[in-house]
């Protein structure tokens, strides 16, 4: 059960409340100027809660851990597909500049100025796993799993 105060009966009645919330167990909320602004709860309700919030904390930097594995799993499976581009980048940049191209093994596939086309294609005909870059002077990196897998469900 939850019974809300106001400030100035919380400084006027502070060590009943607490003694009331010790003895009862209930929670306390107290207002000021018609606006709740801290809550009173027995302490063993607050060590669970930041049993509960610590655990949560934990899973989600282990989750953080696993995903950040998982990708770099990912993309050590691409290394020979990356080390193609690189190593066909100066031939592409004339016959494919600003195409999003897509390498398997050490062979390109297919090219399209739409990365998203490209891809879905990809993903159409099996292609998998398969490396998609745009041909550019200078590249940008971006990096996320593959649509066939979603890690962690």
């Amino acid at each position: 059960m939850t019974r809300t105060i106001t400030l100035k009966e919380a400084q006027a009645a502070y060590s009943t409340a607490v003694a009331e919330v010790q003895s009862t167990g209930e929670t306390l909320i107290v207002e000021q100027e018609g606006k709740p602004t801290v809550v009173v709860i027995p302490f063993s309700e607050y060590q669970q809660l930041v049993a509960r919030q610590t655990e949560e904390a934990i899973a989600e930097t282990r989750q953080r851990i696993a995903d950040a594995a998982w990708c770099q799993e990912q993309l050590s499976a691409l290394r020979v597909e990356r080390e193609t581009f690189k190593r066909l980048l100066p031939e592409l940049l004339k016959t494919h500049a600003d195409k999003f191209i897509a390498i398997q093994g050490e062979s390109v596939l297919d090219s399209d100025i739409d990365e998203r086309a490209l891809a879905r294609r990809m993903r159409e005909q099996g292609q998998h796993p398969v490396y998609i870059d745009r041909v550019t002077q200078t590249p940008s990196i971006i990096e996320f799993p593959s649509p066939e897998e979603i890690h962690g469900t």
